[in-house]
């Protein structure tokens, strides 16, 4: 295999090289040769991979399930999650309702959460967007 380096990237792998300008060249390859590899002072190396920064992903996990939840208790008419948890104890029997509903959803979800967080963390199970994980929460369902 040879690698067509340019500014010291791969920016192709084949078999038969072919006729390049003066700024690229030729060098043999492994097999597994990707476009992306460096090419630096004779070395070809696949690129660096950067783990993760966990309390970074953890935070940014954090803040958008808060966004979540308040965004629901938004469509239902609260101003947020706290607003809508406030009227537990509301003297209006539908408020009340509605309270203990989200209540028990919000568990419902932080339980799912901290349930699924560990294997992200321990490498079980990749890690995913925030948004497709929230797509895996349980879906309130609202008093009538």
């Amino acid at each position: 295999m040879k690698a067509l380096i340019f500014q010291e990237k791969v920016i192709e792998v084949k078999e038969i090289p072919f006729e390049v300008a003066p700024e690229l060249f030729w060098v043999d390859c492994p097999d597994d040769c990707v476009p992306g590899w460096t090419f630096i002072d004779g070395v070809l190396a696949p690129p660096v991979v950067t783990p993760p920064d966990i309390p970074q992903i953890l935070n940014e996990y954090n803040a958008g399930i808060q966004a979540y939840l308040n965004d629901v208790a938004l469509q239902k008419g609260y101003e947020s999650s706290l607003y809508c948890l406030s009227y537990l104890n509301s003297t209006i029997p539908a408020w009340a309702e509605e309270a203990h509903t989200f209540l028990a959803w919000r568990d419902s979800v932080w339980i799912y959460v901290l349930g699924e967080l560990p294997k992200f963390l321990n490498g079980d199970r990749p890690l995913i967007p925030l948004e497709q994980f929230i797509g895996e929460f349980p879906v309130i369902t609202w008093p009538s």
